[in-house]
C-alpha cells in the first residue's frame, strides 16, 4: 500500500524506499533512449559544423575568384598600356622618318 501511494510511508519506510531507489538498476530502455538522444544531438552539431564549414569555404572561393579577377584586369591593363606605348613609339618613329625624308628631298 505504501509503494502504491495509498498510505503515507513512515520514516523507516521512506528511508527504505530511498535506499531502494538509489540501488535500483537503470532502466535499459531509458538508457538506450538517452544514448540515442545524445547521438542525435552529436550528429546535429556535426551537421551544423559542416554547414558552417561549407559556407566558409564558399566565401573563400568567392574571395579567390575576386582576387583572380582583379589580377586579370591588372594584367589586361598592363598589356593595353604596353600596346599603346608600342603604337606611340612606332608612330613617333614613322613621324621621324617622314621628317628626315622631307629634309633630304
Amino acid at each position: 500500500m505504501v509503494s502504491a501511494g495509498v498510505v503515507k510511508p513512515t520514516e523507516e519506510e521512506m528511508a527504505q524506499l530511498q535506499a531502494e531507489a538509489q540501488n535500483a538498476q537503470p532502466d535499459p530502455q531509458a538508457q538506450y533512449l538517452q544514448a540515442a538522444a545524445e547521438e542525435a544531438a552529436a550528429k546535429a552539431e556535426n551537421m551544423r559544423a559542416n554547414t558552417m564549414l561549407t559556407g566558409i569555404k564558399a566565401e573563400e572561393t568567392k574571395a579567390k575568384t575576386e582576387e583572380t579577377r582583379a589580377k586579370t584586369i591588372a594584367t589586361l591593363a598592363s598589356v593595353e598600356q604596353g600596346e599603346r606605348a608600342e603604337i606611340r613609339e612606332e608612330r613617333e618613329s614613322l613621324a621621324g622618318q617622314g621628317k628626315s625624308s622631307e629634309g633630304t628631298t
